[in-house]
């Protein structure tokens, strides 16, 4: 089988350098799940930072190190590019791979900080007739598909849970950071956002360019409370669904472990019913959650008709975009349906 000739630009944390974390599942950032993927060849890899050079050197990353993009590009043959650079920095990388000619593109997200900016460049890969992935990689998980089928009934006639119609999801290190995980993987199971209520959290210190909300998202059916936590002392990385019958907890970093409970009367209160703690399911994610994206980037460039062109990119990003503009609007509620039209 012929492999894929990649790239990454970007080797940072999530491109490199947690590699050095010895508790995270294997593989934890790009580099490896690329090594690890048999359907890929690394030839190179780029970083301004000098100590994501060291890195590929102390984990014998033995491929051409570049720090700059264009120079990479003009001088490598590629079939595909992995962009795990700073946000600021993805449509311009994004923009200049098509224009190398480079139609595989996996960026990580959020795709772009500016809602406008993001429009902007999927024009320009629709245009391209690129293939675009964004690494909102809890989409991509066995796992995660079937908790959606499942809230979404799709091949069962009841279920335990039965209608979602509350929740809340809590999430670190600001709405750009790891807030646009949570819309995206609400969203995937969910359908679109109808209305945004946010309001301004002035207890967590995020980067210059993020924001922490509280959030209250509106779906078809049900509403979300969206909640930041501050993870510089330990992390709350799970997100609670309660339906008519039972409850969803998505747990471990959202989704690697997930919890299904059903319901009982109540023990203590004739006239309620409560959650039966006794009465669980638990699944396990098999697989890392990059170890899943890959399958499906690799799945998406040896045959295209398996690529379906993710329309919640944009959705995702109108969402945060909405959240902001509510949180300087004294908590304005914002609908985005009405937007749309």
């Amino acid at each position: 089988m012929k492999k894929s000739r990649i790239a990454v630009l970007g080797c940072g944390w999530i491109g490199l350098g947690a590699e050095s974390d010895l508790l995270r599942e294997r593989p934890c950032t790009h580099v490896r799940a690329i090594l690890d993927d048999d359907s890929f060849e690394l030839v190179a890899l780029q970083d301004i930072s000098k100590e994501s050079e060291i890195n590929a050197i102390r984990f014998s990353i033995d491929v051409p190190f570049y720090d700059s993009a264009k120079k990479l590009l003009e001088e490598i043959s590629l079939d595909a590019v992995t962009i795990a650079s700073p946000p600021e920095t993805h449509c311009e990388l994004i923009e200049l791979c098509l224009k190398h000619g480079i139609k595989n593109i996996l960026c990580e997200k959020p795709l772009a900080l500016d809602y406008k900016q993001a429009k902007d460049i999927m024009r320009k890969v629709k245009s391209a007739n690129a293939n675009l992935i964004v690494n909102h990689m809890r989409q991509f998980s066995p796992l995660i598909n079937k908790v959606r089928d499942y809230i979404k009934n799709t091949y069962i006639r009841d279920t335990l849970t039965s209608n979602i119609i509350s929740g809340v999801a809590f999430y670190d290190k600001g709405l750009h950071h790891c807030g646009t995980h949570i819309i995206d993987l609400l969203v995937y199971l969910l359908g679109p956002v109808k209305e945004v209520t946010a309001v301004h959290s002035s207890v967590f210190i995020v980067e210059e360019y993020d924001i922490a909300p509280e959030v209250i998202l509106r779906f078809d059916t049900c509403q979300i409370s969206l909640k930041p936590f501050d993870s510089r002392e330990y992390s709350v990385t799970e997100i609670m669904l309660y339906g008519e019958k039972g409850s969803i907890k998505l747990k471990n970093m959202w989704g690697r472990k997930v919890v299904f409970t059903g319901i009982r009367n109540c023990l203590d209160y004739s006239a309620y019913r409560e959650l039966d703690e006794d009465n669980t399911k638990v699944l396990y994610e098999e697989e890392s959650f990059m170890t899943s994206t890959y399958n499906y980037f690799s799945g998406s460039i040896m045959d295209s008709s398996t690529y379906q062109f993710d329309n919640n990119i944009l959705h995702v990003l109108e969402v945060m975009d909405v959240i902001e503009q509510s949180a300087n609007q004294n908590s304005k509620s914002i609908n985005l349906m009405r937007m749309s039209d």
